[in-house]
């Protein structure tokens, strides 16, 4: 996102008519990969990085992170710790923030922007769509639309890279469920064998994304798909029944 509008919100104003989005095209964006397979970005569109905490601005305003102890353990800041003893400010969120990436460009004037990530907006129901491209910062260059406007070598990259950090194992048979305390652990055999994951609150973590799809998320974020559940077993039909 390049830039936010000073206009006057209004019932009718959509999201883009106060946001700016940078779209990648084909014509201005090339995508390749480098021999230990990171995906890297080199567009004419130059999208300088936004610096989100300016130095100095809201020290203080939060804790000092634990201190490693002597035996392992931790010890909270106070205020005879040795940073306030020495008359040291306190440090701000700036201070943690990843610094932005270097600015660099190709020898005809392109941006070279690095390593680049990809993430999906609508990763269930339009995963080939409206894509994030950030650096390793976590700042948005741009949008790709559509990674099949593409030429078909750079979406067969894209959809390599995506496929690589959306890895999502189908569930061909639920195995055993147990409830315990709003935890669910699934014990399931899947395309990529035998897995066992838990579940937290599984009304939310299991979600129903057509009349016969669903996707269930686990507790690190891994994403478990069940293309038809109409077409699982009566046994594992029956286990996870209760949850969609």
């Amino acid at each position: 996102m390049d830039s936010i509008k000073n206009i006057k919100v209004q019932d009718t104003t959509s999201f883009t008519d106060i946001v700016d989005i940078v779209y990648l095209t084909k014509e201005d964006s090339w995508f390749s990969l480098t021999e230990n397979g990171f995906l890297t970005l080199v567009s004419t569109k130059d999208i300088k990085p936004e610096k989100i905490f300016d130095e100095g601005e809201n020290s203080g305003d939060m804790p000092s992170p634990p201190q490693s102890g002597g035996n392992g353990g931790f010890k909270a800041a106070s205020a005879d710790s040795e940073d306030n003893k020495n008359n040291k400010p306190s440090k701000s969120r700036h201070d943690f923030r990843k610094p932005p990436c270097e600015v660099k460009y190709t020898s005809d004037g392109k941006r070279d922007y690095g390593r680049v990530v990809l993430h999906r907006a609508f990763p269930f129901d339009s995963p080939d769509k409206v894509i994030s491209v950030q650096q390793e910062d976590g700042f948005e260059i741009g949008v790709i639309r559509d990674i099949n406007e593409f030429d078909a070598e750079t979406v067969k990259i894209l959809s390599a890279s995506l496929d690589k950090k959306y890895f999502v194992p189908e569930i061909t048979k639920i195995v055993s469920t147990k409830d315990r305390f709003g935890f669910v652990y699934f014990k399931c055999e899947t395309d990529c064998g035998l897995c066992e994951f838990v579940v937290r609150n599984p009304f939310g973590s299991i979600l129903r994304v057509s009349e016969t799809k669903i996707f269930i998320i686990d507790i690190d974020g891994n994403r478990y798909s069940v293309k038809d559940v109409s077409k699982l077993d009566k046994k594992s039909y029956r286990k996870i029944e209760l949850y969609i």
